[in-house]
């Protein structure tokens, strides 16, 4: 989780330096609001172009363009449309989806059409420049792999490749886990604590980056085990009444080393929650469902990680029936004085009630949030107020969370 900023588009503070050279493409039949976020990119240092239409944006979308930003409610074509249609002309084009008037429909059918994100107005600018950043970045990823296979014989292709392992295999030798816990509100307990994966490489500081690695290598298998087995290494330091939440790709799932005595993990399987994470999709399917029954049956419990972003459908629980969803930050982030996101968060608690499945309200940092995600109906919850992820496994001071003071108080526990 990312420290908490405020502000809105049209309010970035003016200190911020930028040097980036993206282009983008924004769409937004507000005037108001599509000029203050063009000044927003621009003193940031990205090239915008802007339109109030489709068929006004049209004529400037060619592949100079590096990420199209658009407005969800337009008259005549909506950003859904704009969507597919920039889907099928410009299949690696990364496309944001903005809106006022959220919906769960709006935004499973953004993400199912292959949105890069969905934001929901106002949001913090230094989100969005992230955001947008981060999409670049990945359009320059596909520009740089679709020449460098046009230009490059097979031989400098493999060498590149070995080079990009060789760097991987010296990071994770590196890698260790932290741990951050979730707590019960209504019992003031401690529920279970997230493994998160930590790397000092300078290549991979951010984990995700890392992860991306692993997938782009095939090696997210590999990087897995290493994470279930340092895990393993440390449940016997956690408290023993408490759960341990483990993500993992949808792939493996598939992992034998999850049934495999020998691994280590099947034998704490009681205790483990598998956190599957939105950034690959779920496929709904037989196997997918007869997979999750398997693992379920061993022991395991599911959760859908980030509800609220990434590729997952709701329509994925009637095959993965999971027991636990964590709903994304994204969605926490100022929920005690955003309307629209209350209303979005009692809809999925309900919904989740229904079906018998737990809620996590993560990336709790204020007692403003926690407060509105307990009256929302969100028991557990997990975030800085509590605690920061940690190498020990600590217990928040409650006394610290009422008085605001959150993770400063930390105590620590070993038992």
């Amino acid at each position: 989780m990312n420290d908490h900023h405020s502000g809105t588009v049209g309010q970035f503070p003016g200190d911020h330096g930028g040097s980036h050279t993206h282009r983008v493409l924004l769409i937004d039949d507000d005037d108001t609001f599509r000029q203050s976020s063009a000044r927003v990119l621009e003193g940031a240092g990205f090239r915008v172009r802007q339109a109030a239409s489709w068929p006004e944006a049209r004529p400037l979308l060619d592949d100079s363009i590096d990420v199209l930003l658009c407005d969800i409610v337009m008259p005549d074509y909506t950003g859904l449309d704009v969507l597919a249609q920039v889907s099928n002309s410009h299949p690696s084009l990364p496309v944001v989806l903005i809106t006022g008037l959220p919906s769960l429909d709006t935004a499973i059918r953004a993400l199912d059409l292959g949105a890069f994100r969905y934001l929901v107005k106002p949001f913090p600018p230094k989100k969005l420049l992230s955001m947008l950043d981060h999409a670049a970045n990945l359009r320059d990823l596909a520009r740089a792999q679709k020449n460098y296979l046009a230009t490059t014989d097979m031989n400098r292709l493999v060498k590149a490749h070995n080079r990009q392992n060789q760097v991987f295999s010296k990071a994770v030798e590196s890698i260790h886990l932290a741990f951050q816990p979730i707590v019960s509100w209504s019992r003031h307990t401690t529920a279970a604590y997230e493994a998160l994966l930590r790397c000092p490489h300078p290549d991979f500081s951010n984990p995700e980056i890392l992860v991306e690695a692993a997938d782009r290598l095939n090696r997210v298998t590999e990087l897995g085990r290493i994470v279930r087995r340092s895990t393993v290494e440390a449940i016997p330091r956690a408290p023993t009444d408490t759960l341990i939440f483990i993500n993992v790709y949808p792939q493996e799932l598939w992992d034998p080393d999850l049934l495999s005595p020998t691994a280590g993990l099947l034998g704490y399987a009681e205790r483990i929650v598998l956190e599957i994470t939105e950034r690959q999709a779920l496929k709904n399917d037989t196997a997918l469902k007869d997979r999750v029954g398997v693992l379920r049956e061993k022991g395991y419990r599911i959760a859908i990680d980030d509800l609220g972003t990434g590729y997952s459908s709701l329509s994925v629980f009637t095959v993965v029936e999971p027991d636990i969803v964590k709903l994304d930050i994204s969605l926490v982030r100022n929920l005690d004085t955003t309307p629209v996101k209350q209303k979005l968060v009692r809809s999925v608690v309900s919904l989740c009630k229904e079906m018998g499945i737990q809620t996590v309200a993560e990336g709790i940092e204020t007692p403003g949030e926690c407060k509105a995600a307990v009256e929302l109906g969100c028991d557990l919850l997990q975030g800085f107020l509590f605690a920061r992820p940690a190498a020990l496994f600590v217990s928040p001071c409650w006394d610290a969370v009422a008085s605001g003071q959150g993770s400063t108080a930390s105590s620590s526990r070993t038992t």
